[in-house]
């Protein structure tokens, strides 16, 4: 059965001229999609967000009319996409030596799963102060930098299988959009020209960030 996300990177594939052949499901993990743009061929995995219990009810009450704040860790549901995909891209992308990347269709109506900041973090890992706390009491606490902290799933030795996070846009039925978001210690790099089409926006970090806070994406 296809997916909210596997509908909707078909549909931009459709409006945007991209060839793409679904991978026939098998009794191991495999990645959904073989996509070809010209020369280029990629491996996709497609991933869909769908509400949990606490997003369901939320949606629920907005539907009525009330309004109702929702939240959560940025990128902590993004990071498990992320691991779990680097498994399924891992054994045929090293095979063919191609570029891989995890599709993300964000249905639970949070925004904070897949917008840009929760892609960094996500990947960069959460943003935390140290704190020092003198012996003299009397003292005020001394606060370091901002840096990238716990859970950053992408590293230059973890989940390098992944290109690149693909971030989809269902804005109508003629217009959906990609954002995607360069690993930059993929084994095996996007090249941001294989998918410099219309509807699909690149960003990349700047090299040697310290933390999500320090410099924003780069549309390359």
């Amino acid at each position: 059965m296809l997916t909210t996300g596997d509908l909707l990177l078909e549909r931009l594939c459709q409006l945007r001229g991209i060839e793409f052949t679904r991978i026939a499901e098998s009794s191991g993990k495999s990645p959904d999609y073989w996509l070809q743009l010209g020369h280029h061929r990629l491996l996709a995995e497609v991933k869909t967000l769908d509400p949990n219990a606490e997003e369901a009810a939320i949606n629920a009450r907005r539907a009525r009319g009330e309004i109702v704040a929702g939240g959560g860790t940025p990128g902590e549901r993004l990071r498990r996409e992320i691991r779990e995909a680097n498994r399924q891209l891992r054994t045929l992308g090293s095979a063919h030596g191609v570029p891989t990347i995890l599709i993300v269709s964000n249905n639970t109506g949070c925004k904070i799963h897949t917008d840009p900041y929760s892609v960094m973090t996500a990947m960069q890992g959460l943003d935390v102060v140290d704190v020092t706390l003198p012996h003299d009491r009397s003292e005020s606490p001394s606060f370091g930098p901002t840096h990238s902290g716990p859970e950053r799933a992408m590293r230059h030795n973890a989940n390098t299988s992944t290109s690149a996070i693909g971030i989809l846009h269902d804005l109508d039925i003629d217009d959906v959009r990609l954002s995607m978001f360069h690993n930059m210690h993929a084994k095996v790099p996007l090249d941001p020209a294989v998918l410099r089409i219309q509807g699909v926006y690149q960003y990349k970090l700047p090299q040697g960030i310290t933390s999500s806070l320090e410099a924003p994406w780069v549309e390359v």
